[in-house]
């Protein structure tokens, strides 16, 4: 089957005709476009099949892999309307993908359609896809946090759209990574300019930010803007364990004896997870098979992880053994 996702980017053009090829890694206009994505009919949860060559498989099958298939861009006004017209439907909501470092388009835009698909999201999924480009180096990473800060204006204009033009009853938030870092300063000044609310939940994933910056000032500020804001944290993230090394300070997402524990987020420990046998030791949140479960409450019922052990949000947390919910 094909799932649609609609995308915002401030990724400049490349020229090239071919979806994956059509954004490269350069810095560009806001742009609008929807894409269709192949989630091959054997797929397993949480995961994003590509072809392997222990398999004989050299090039992408939509029957066997997840491929993006089509790309439209589209003018704002018609990014809108097809918003508006799933909305009319049951259930009419929204959710916004931001990944984080080193992922090209077709990476986030796959994650997207992926993380739909296994929540049986009943809305539109979006992406927003901002300028970095896949490779680790330092230097890439130092291109990226100064990119941070020049996309946060972008998101912010697009955030604002969705939420004041869309209709949509409910706007989920998904941030992935330094990808947390563009959405807590964005976040914080929609709501300053257009008043709180406007977001139901927000999910930071492994989020790349200092730990005692997110205690101190984000955490309060994203909460009051907010209906709720999950943390999810992991000991095992080497990712995160290299991104502090250049300034020595943990990371929010990191868990165990780093874990950010405050009154205004629900922190939830996966530390526990084995992240080596899921084969994504920084990408855990949309592979887990128990915290895409631990999402799907959140999306679907609200729940949170302090209301009473009979929910079924606190029942994931408890009845999987493999996280830890970690209230203040």
């Amino acid at each position: 089957m094909a799932v649609e996702v609609y995308y915002a980017t401030d990724r400049a053009r490349t020229g090239e005709s071919k979806p994956k090829d059509y954004y490269g890694h350069a810095r560009g206009d806001l742009e609008y476009g929807k894409c269709s994505v192949s989630i091959p009919k054997r797929h397993a949860r949480g995961k994003l099949e590509s072809p392997a060559w222990w398999r004989f498989e050299f090039r992408d099958d939509p029957k066997k892999h997840v491929v993006l298939m089509r790309l439209s861009a589209l003018a704002e006004d018609e990014f809108l309307a097809g918003i508006r017209a799933i909305n009319e439907k049951p259930g009419g909501s929204v959710f916004v993908f931001i990944h984080g470092y080193n992922n090209e388009f077709e990476d986030a835009v796959g994650r997207t359609a992926q993380m739909a698909y296994d929540l049986n999201f009943p809305g539109v999924p979006v992406t927003y896809i901002w300028p970095t480009r896949k490779a680790w180096s330092p230097i890439n990473y130092t291109t990226s946090e100064a990119t941070v800060q020049w996309t946060k204006p972008h998101l912010k204009e697009f955030l604002k759209t969705l939420a004041q033009r869309t209709g949509a009853k409910k706007i989920h938030l998904i941030a992935h990574s330094m990808g947390s870092r563009v959405l807590a300063d964005a976040v914080e000044e929609v709501a300053a300019e257009c008043g709180g609310g406007l977001f139901d939940q927000v999910i930071l994933a492994a989020p790349d930010i200092d730990s005692g910056v997110f205690e101190r000032d984000i955490a309060p500020r994203l909460s009051a803007s907010c209906g709720r804001v999950t943390l999810y944290a992991s000991s095992g993230d080497s990712a995160l364990k290299l991104s502090k090394k250049a300034p020595g300070y943990p990371r929010a997402g990191e868990g165990g004896e780093y874990l950010v524990v405050t009154r205004s987020v629900d922190t939830i420990d996966v530390s526990e997870v084995d992240l080596d046998l899921l084969g994504s030791a920084h990408g855990y949140f949309s592979v887990c098979r128990d915290i895409i479960n631990d999402i799907y409450a959140l999306f679907r019922h609200g729940l949170s992880p302090r209301t009473a052990i009979c929910s079924a949000h606190i029942a994931v947390t408890w009845f999987t053994g493999s996280l830890r919910v970690k209230p203040p």
